[in-house]
């Protein structure tokens, strides 16, 4: 199935989970990146732009004059040039639809007051169908996270701490990797060494590398992400590995009950009771989340979740202990296809 008749089924998806008979999407500033959703539901990343289907099965572009031609190029989907009042454009376009869906998680109080106002609408907030119907990968996806995900494993089994002085020295080299490797990171890598382990978010800092060096990293190729942990020992680090091996042991158990958890919230109670099991602490951050578009997205894994979860569904695994002189963390990616879990 090529890009433009996913998204087409992705639209018919969505409009079978709302009210809405008009889907609305903007994309910001290239700066920021693409808007995920907008991306999901039109395979395109161009800045400055918004994106209209209809429910009939109506679907076009709206961008300004600097990026029209680009857009009319790419080809799809009807491109229309915003002119001189960009809302005007749009609601002709839209005729008497006024049930609009919306993505509020992703729109300013300002955006959101000008559209409900410019385009006499009743703006429906569909983020939560959107994150859901997300959660569950196309074969097309699922391709696109295996390359994220190989590509990251990838330079994680190679490295060797040793060779860097300083956790911004590693930091920085990580970077260059991503680039290296046809991508960028997925998000600001995390290394941590000694004590700085003990927080989850640690910020690269000038400190020395030595014992554990904790590395949470991933690759973003094509928009789609990966998140990975890893921990590396430089000395005997005897508590800090047994610790390790531990969150390890707890990350392949979590895979062969994967098939059997409904939702997010079976799965963080499989995860508390793994940790207890293993003699570890009690989490103090979810056992994982979905992965995509984004780095977090659906499904949520925590006590009261209700996402669900099934085939199709990639979710970052990251069993973790946290001391106060360390902290271990070990993290991959899984899946579930045919009723099965497995590992990219």
């Amino acid at each position: 199935m090529d890009e433009l008749a996913c998204c087409r089924q992705r639209i018919r998806k969505f409009f079978s989970s709302t009210k809405a008979n008009s889907l609305l999407l903007f994309n910001g500033d290239a700066a920021y990146g693409a808007d995920p959703n907008f991306r999901y539901f039109s395979e395109s990343t161009i800045d400055g732009s918004a994106f209209i289907a209809k429910r009939n099965g109506g679907a076009a572009f709206f961008t300004s004059s600097m990026n029209i031609a680009r857009a009319r190029a790419a080809g799809g989907w009807k491109a229309i040039e915003y002119g001189k009042d960009a809302y005007a454009t749009m609601r002709k376009f839209l005729g008497s639809a006024k049930n609009i869906a919306i993505d509020a998680r992703s729109l300013s109080a300002f955006r959101y007051a000008s559209m409900k106002r410019k385009l006499h609408c009743r703006p429906i907030n569909a983020s939560e169908q959107m994150g859901q119907l997300r959660s569950f990968k196309d074969a097309g996806e699922l391709a696109m996270i295996k390359k994220a995900v190989l590509a990251g494993r990838k330079i994680l089994d190679g490295l060797d701490p040793s060779e860097y002085a300083t956790e911004k020295d590693l930091h920085d080299a990580l970077l260059i990797k991503a680039i290296e490797a046809g991508g960028s990171a997925s998000f600001e890598p995390i290394v941590a060494t000694g004590k700085n382990a003990s927080f989850p978010h640690h910020h690269a800092s000038s400190k020395r590398l030595d014992g554990i060096v904790l590395v949470d990293y991933g690759v973003k190729i094509g928009g789609y992400c990966s998140d990975l942990t890893r921990c590396y020992f430089l000395g005997a680090c005897k508590g800090e590995k047994k610790a390790y091996e531990s969150a390890q042991q707890i990350y392949f158990e979590i895979k062969d009950e994967l098939p059997c958890m409904q939702n997010g919230k079976e799965l963080a109670m499989l995860a508390a009771k793994l940790h207890e099991k293993h003699g570890l602490p009690k989490l103090i951050h979810s056992v994982g989340h979905g992965i995509g578009l984004e780095v977090h997205e659906m499904p949520h894994l925590y006590s009261r979740s209700k996402d669900k979860i099934g085939d199709g569904t990639v979710l970052a695994i990251e069993p973790a202990a946290y001391f106060k002189a360390f902290g271990v963390r070990y993290e991959d990616e899984l899946y579930l296809k045919n009723g099965k879990a497995g590992r990219f």
